[in-house]
């Protein structure tokens, strides 16, 4: 059976390159970002492969949690990469930054 992964934060940087080689070994691959309509490069990715599902997720925004967590309710994962996150304002130092 085909292993499954989540993967947030994916349009770019160290995500996309999740997402590819995870796909590359032949997993199914569950890909979050914040805009999906402005991914391009793992649309492009989608367009190759049918094992690749891109999905909105905002680690900010609690409804696409709740939204994502509705689609997802009837799968299976085997691993979940959460890569999304934002580090700021950058004068801070991390011990001195709100969760929020």
């Amino acid at each position: 059976m085909k292993k499954k992964v989540m993967i947030t934060g994916t349009n770019r940087g160290i995500g996309f390159e999740f997402v590819k080689r995870y796909l590359e070994e032949g997993w199914d691959v569950i890909a979050t970002c914040r805009d999906p309509s402005k991914a391009d490069k793992l649309h492009s990715l989608s367009l190759g492969s049918p094992m690749l599902r891109v999905e909105k997720l905002d680690v900010k925004e609690k409804d696409d949690y709740i939204h994502l967590k509705e689609k997802l309710s009837n799968q299976t994962l085997d691993l979940i990469i959460a890569n999304a996150g934002i580090y700021g304002p950058r004068d801070l130092n991390l011990n001195q930054i709100e969760a929020d």
